[in-house]
């Protein structure tokens, strides 16, 4: 009995040995990637064992695989939560992946990860250099001049607009998905700062006389932005795409929301000359500037400098909103703040019993909550989970008979 045990230990240890001999260096990776449309990026990583002892391999972290995308590992990778992980001799397994999220149409290059601890992601297989597309990239100007627009750092908040004629834009139209500007700051960087962009469009405008108010325009971004240190291209994708009409010049109004410090004067943005109508500047240390009642117009605040700007737009007209979240005129309920960070109030303006439900822009169904009932409270605390990026989402009430939905902005 005891010589049985024995060898059956041996055996065992055996079999441990074997199994543990093999790691996930001795794995064949292979991560592919192809551009589904503008937003989506599908991606599959396959790992084979091409050798004779099983992989078995218990991982700290879940989901223990991630990529990567220029370097800046991505915190939304979607996979199986597991942990422990095995595979035969000859076997291959294929995780699906999905990136979420406008990237600038150029080429970008994807790498896998493995979580081996929460202190160890290490790389595997060959790197992925994927061409995306869908989209073009219009950069308006030379970028020849160093000035403080389309923000201004020296004081505690600025608004500035500009016109871009028919004759800057080069043909664009269509929708455009979001922009960069090119900073060069000499200085400390400010910190994450908000700001707000409002574009516009008409065949001619001018801003010799007046401003044009933001009541005017489309609100597109209501974010906060890292302007860091050095010479930089700040990505900036909108909340809201914008619809360019063919022919017809653009406006664009920038605010730096107020705060209570201000920096040097020697971080500029990269611009060049324009006409002096095209273009306004005002800041101030003194109050809130408002883009809905901007200031008394001042011939000092024509600047005559537009920054250089870089737009991405795909020519089509694409439809932004899902068919399937109908916007039906009523008073079910209003939701603050907007734009919010963690937490979203919902206040039902009607007594009844309730459904709510939250799409993202591709109309896709990210939270629900069913058998909400006004008549014992007011208001619902909305609280997104982290995994959901900052950007817009449609908020749907529906019930008694009525639907309402409201964009909200989420902020990360």
């Amino acid at each position: 009995m005891k010589t049985k045990t024995l060898l059956f230990i041996v055996l065992i240890s055996l079999f441990y040995a074997l199994c543990t001999a093999t790691t996930y260096t001795d794995m064949d990776w292979e991560l592919n990637a192809q551009s589904i449309d503008t937003f989506t990026i599908s991606m599959q990583l396959s790992v084979h064992n091409p050798t004779s002892q099983i992989w078995i391999q218990t991982f700290a972290t879940s989901p223990f695989v991630r990529y990567s995308i220029d370097g800046m590992m991505d915190s939304q990778t979607v996979l199986p939560l597991i942990t422990e992980f095995s595979l035969a001799p000859g076997e291959t397994w294929v995780f699906e992946m999905a990136h979420n999220g406008f990237l600038i149409p150029e080429q970008h290059t994807f790498q896998a990860h493995l979580s081996l601890s929460t202190q160890s992601i290490v790389p595997v297989g060959n790197s992925y250099d994927l061409q995306i597309g869908g989209s073009y990239a219009n950069t308006i100007g030379l970028g020849n001049e160093l000035v403080r627009v389309p923000i201004d750092f020296y004081w505690r908040n600025s608004l500035y607009e500009c016109i871009f004629e028919q004759s800057d834009l080069n043909g664009m139209h269509g929708t455009i998905y979001g922009l960069s500007w090119y900073n060069n700051f000499h200085s400390s960087p400010p910190p994450p700062t908000q700001t707000l962009i409002y574009l516009g469009s008409a065949p001619s405008a001018s801003l010799a006389n007046s401003w044009i108010s933001a009541d005017q325009l489309t609100p597109v971004y209501n974010g906060f932005v890292d302007y860091p240190q050095g010479q930089n291209r700040i990505f900036i994708p909108f909340n809201v795409p914008f619809i360019l009409p063919e022919g017809n010049s653009l406006i664009m109004m920038v605010n730096r929301a107020w705060q209570l410090s201000y920096y040097s004067s020697t971080n500029p943005f990269y611009c060049q000359e324009c006409p002096t109508n095209n273009a306004r500047r005002h800041s101030s240390d003194a109050y809130n500037l408002d883009p809905y009642s901007p200031p008394s117009p001042t011939p000092g605040q024509l600047v005559g400098y537009t920054p250089k700007t870089t737009f991405y737009f795909n020519p089509e007209v694409l439809d932004t909103e899902p068919e399937i979240v109908p916007m039906i005129p009523s008073t079910l309920f209003s939701c603050a703040p907007n734009p919010f960070r963690s937490s979203l109030e919902l206040s039902f303006h009607q007594k009844g019993s309730y459904a709510l439900e939250v799409f993202n822009l591709r109309g896709q169904s990210v939270f629900r909550q069913d058998h909400l009932s006004s008549y014992s409270q007011n208001t619902y605390q909305w609280l997104p989970t982290s995994s959901l990026k900052g950007g817009i989402y449609l908020i749907k009430i529906s019930g008694e008979g009525q639907s309402q939905t409201r964009k909200v902005i989420l902020l990360r």
